[in-house]
């Protein structure tokens, strides 16, 4: 799902290797994001080994670096905004923040359109 207003993807159905549908959003405006989002981002670092905590190289979409801090057994990371993360399976996951998160995404991004960061 995107917007003309900003035209990023801030939410995306996606089909599992299990088979299973997951949803995969932009959250990072979203700063009371519950324990169970917070483990989703923990564990999106985790598959990548890291990989992609920080800034991405050569971006120049932020003034300032844009998107969650996470804190883990690992060490508190930074994980920039831009990358649409999976929250879980359609089924388990609580649409009621999802799309609590979306509306706070959305007028995050229009802004930003407005006004860069």
């Amino acid at each position: 799902f995107h917007h003309k207003a900003h035209r990023r993807i801030l939410l995306k159905l996606a089909m599992a290797k299990n088979g299973r549908l997951h949803v995969h959003a932009r959250f990072s405006a979203c700063t009371d994001y519950s324990e169970a989002f917070r483990q989703a981002l923990d564990d999106d670092l985790r598959t990548f080994n890291d990989r992609y905590a920080g800034c991405f190289a050569g971006c120049t979409q932020c003034m300032e670096p844009v998107g969650y801090t996470v804190h883990t057994s690992r060490g508190t990371l930074f994980r920039c905004h831009r990358e649409l993360v999976d929250v879980g399976a359609l089924s388990e996951v609580s649409l009621e923040e999802v799309f609590r998160c979306l509306a706070l995404q959305h007028a995050f991004e229009a802004d930003a359109v407005k006004s860069p960061r």
